[in-house]
């Protein structure tokens, strides 16, 4: 009788790691992951306003880095000068 009761704490552990598991099983199947054409047509129609504002912020930020990228050269110092010996 006496192990009986003494297994009953760690019985009520591991019920509660299977439980922690199934409901981080559920939130990760029930979790929508969106491809960017999905959340590009959900911008351009409307959605909750945060979640609207939030993924209009990350696509103005990656459009901002885009045209940044595209006026930076990737030239080094030493090709800019075998450039500007060839136009001259």
């Amino acid at each position: 009788m006496t192990q009986g009761v003494s297994d009953r704490p760690w019985q009520a552990d591991v019920r509660t790691s299977e439980t922690k598991q199934v409901i981080r099983d559920i939130k990760h199947v029930t979790c929508r992951k969106f491809t960017a054409e999905e959340k590009i047509r959900i911008v351009l129609e409307g959605i909750r306003p945060s979640t609207y504002y939030a993924w209009l912020k990350d696509f103005m930020e990656a459009g901002k880095e885009r045209l940044t990228r595209d006026i930076t050269r990737d030239a080094t110092r030493t090709e800019i000068q075998g450039i500007k010996r060839e136009n001259a």
